[in-house]
């Protein structure tokens, strides 16, 4: 029951007006407003990434590629190398023979010139 003090006093309600109500849904919708103009700029964002992020693997894929390629070449380049060295230790062999060829050849000579002297 209520006091005699009590009598005839209205209550305050703490139920919120309807302007209140309106106000709050009023700022409640420019929040979301701007919450929704940060997300579209985050997509556009993204989006910018994503495309950079392609170039960036085409970019790789192309380096890979020219990599592959050096490397090819490098592996041809020392089969080239590995054949010349063996042509030139071939030649070295060859230049060994000839320079005993001319050694027999010289001594050779040497007992030609002697026969070929008169005896005085």
């Amino acid at each position: 029951m209520g006091r005699i003090d009590d009598v005839g006093k209205k209550r305050e309600s703490t139920v919120p007006t309807s302007k209140q109500a309106n106000a709050v849904a009023q700022q409640s919708n420019a929040v979301a407003q701007q919450a929704n103009a940060i997300a579209q700029q985050a997509n556009a964002i993204a989006q910018q990434a994503n495309a950079i992020a392609q170039q960036a693997n085409a970019v790789a894929q192309q380096a890979n590629a020219v990599a592959q390629q050096a490397n090819a070449i490098a592996q041809q380049a020392n089969a080239i190398a590995q054949q010349a060295n063996a042509i030139a230790q071939q030649a070295n062999a060859i230049a060994q023979q000839a320079n005993a060829i001319a050694q027999q050849a010289n001594a050779i000579a040497q007992q030609a010139n002697a026969i070929a002297q008169p005896d005085f």
